[in-house]
C-alpha cells in the first residue's frame, strides 16, 4: 500500500518544494542588491523580497548589518520549517538530519563564543534556528556559560559525552574536541537515514558535501598560517565523503598553492590553481567550492522525482540565498569593491 501511495504523497510535497523554489530572489535581484548605494537601500529591496516579516521583530534591537543577518537566520528557519511540515511522515528523518547542520552550527558558534568571551547581542546575529534546538532553547542556552552549554547541550541528545567533555576542557582549554563533538553528532544522524527512504544515499552524499569544504577550507587555512602537517591534519574534522587517503595527502602537500592544485583536481576544477594565483586568496578558492558543490547537489536532484530529494535541494537553494545576502551585506559594510562582491558571489 505504501509503495502505492508514494507517488501521490511526493508528488504533493515536491510540487509544494518547486512553488518555494519559485519564490527565491533571482539572479538579477541579488545583483542590484550588490550594486545599492546603502544598508538601508538593501533593507528595504529585503522588505519587498519575502523578509518583511523576519526584520519587524529584530528591529527593536539590532540595525544595519546585524538587522539583517539576524532576519536571514529567522526567515531561513522559518521557510525550513514550512518546508519540514509538507515533507512525508517517512522522509521527515531524513530532511531532519539535514536540517541538523545548524544544531551543529549553532553549538560550535555558541560555545566558541563563551569560550571567547564574545558578546551575547553579536553572538544571536550568528545564529540559524533551524533545527531541532529551537529559537527558544537557543535563548536559554547563549545565557549560560561554556560549560553549562555543553551540558545542556548532551542533556538533549546534540552531544555525546558532555561530562566527558566538560572535563577534558576544564584540564586543556582547547575548545576543539567539543567543536568536533558537534560535528561527529551531525554526521552520525546523516549516516542514520535510513537506506529505504527514497534517495538516501543521494542526500547523504549531498550533506557530506558540505562538511568536505569546511574540512578542506580549514585544512587550507592551517597551511595558510604555516601551521605543520600534524596541525593542519588537526583542522580537518574526520567527517565527510572525502577519503582519509586523499585528505592525509592533501594535508603533507608543502605549500598553499599545491595543496589548491590537488584540491582542483580532487573537484575537476582545472583552473583552480591558476585563479588562486592570480588573487592569492582562500575565497577564491572558497567560493570556486561553494559553486561546485552547489552544481553537483542540483544536478542530482534534477533526476529525482519522487524523493525528498526535491525538498533537500529546495534547501540548498535557500541556504545558498542566505549566504548570498549575507556577503553582500558584510561586503557593503566593509566597503569593498563591487566586483569583488560579485565574485563571492554563487548562482
Amino acid at each position: 500500500m505504501q509503495a502505492v501511495l508514494r507517488p501521490v504523497t511526493y508528488a504533493y510535497s515536491n510540487s509544494r518544494a518547486k512553488a518555494m523554489k519559485a519564490a527565491l530572489m533571482p539572479k538579477d535581484a541579488v545583483e542590484r542588491l550588490v550594486a545599492a548605494q546603502s544598508i538601508g537601500e538593501i533593507l528595504s529591496a529585503l522588505e519587498r523580497a519575502g523578509y518583511k516579516d523576519d526584520l519587524v521583530e529584530p528591529a527593536l534591537s539590532y540595525a544595519g548589518a546585524d538587522l539583517i543577518e539576524f532576519a536571514l537566520g529567522k526567515h531561513f528557519a522559518r521557510e525550513a520549517n514550512k518546508a519540514f511540515k509538507f515533507t512525508p511522515e517517512e522522509a521527515k528523518s531524513a530532511v531532519r538530519a539535514v536540517l541538523a547542520k545548524w544544531d551543529s552550527h549553532n553549538l560550535k558558534i555558541l560555545f566558541l563564543a563563551k569560550h571567547m568571551g564574545y558578546d551575547d547581542k553579536k553572538t544571536r546575529v550568528m545564529l540559524v534556528p533551524a533545527g531541532e534546538l529551537s529559537g527558544r532553547m537557543l535563548e536559554r542556552a547563549i545565557l549560560m556559560n561554556a560549560e553549562d552549554l555543553v551540558l545542556f547541550a548532551a542533556h538533549h541528545g546534540w552531544l555525546n559525552n558532555g561530562a566527558e567533555l566538560v572535563s577534558e576542557y576544564r584540564k586543556s582549554n582547547d575548545p576543539q574536541p567539543i567543536l568536533d563533538a558537534a560535528d561527529r553528532r551531525f554526521h552520525e544522524l546523516l549516516t542514520s537515514i535510513p537506506r529505504d527512504i527514497p534517495d538516501a544515499k543521494k542526500i547523504i552524499k549531498i550533506a557530506e558535501s558540505d562538511l568536505d569544504v569546511v574540512n578542506i577550507m580549514n585544512v587550507l587555512r592551517g597551511r595558510e598560517a604555516d601551521a605543520s602537517a600534524i596541525e593542519v591534519r588537526e583542522c580537518w574534522s574526520g567527517f565527510g565523503a572525502i577519503s582519509k587517503i586523499r585528505l592525509n595527502k592533501l594535508c603533507n602537500l608543502r605549500s598553499v598553492e599545491e595543496m589548491v592544485k590537488e584540491v582542483g583536481s580532487i573537484y575537476s576544477l582545472p583552473n583552480l590553481a591558476e585563479e588562486y594565483r592570480q588573487t592569492n586568496s582562500l575565497a577564491t578558492v572558497e567560493t570556486a567550492l561553494e559553486r561546485k558543490r552547489l552544481e553537483s547537489c542540483l544536478k542530482g536532484l534534477r533526476t529525482s522525482i519522487l524523493s525528498p530529494a526535491a525538498i533537500v535541494g529546495y534547501l540548498a537553494l535557500l541556504e545558498n540565498e542566505m549566504l548570498n545576502i549575507r556577503k553582500v551585506v558584510r561586503g557593503k559594510e566593509f566597503n569593498m569593491p563591487r566586483d569583488k562582491i560579485l565574485g563571492m558571489l554563487v548562482f
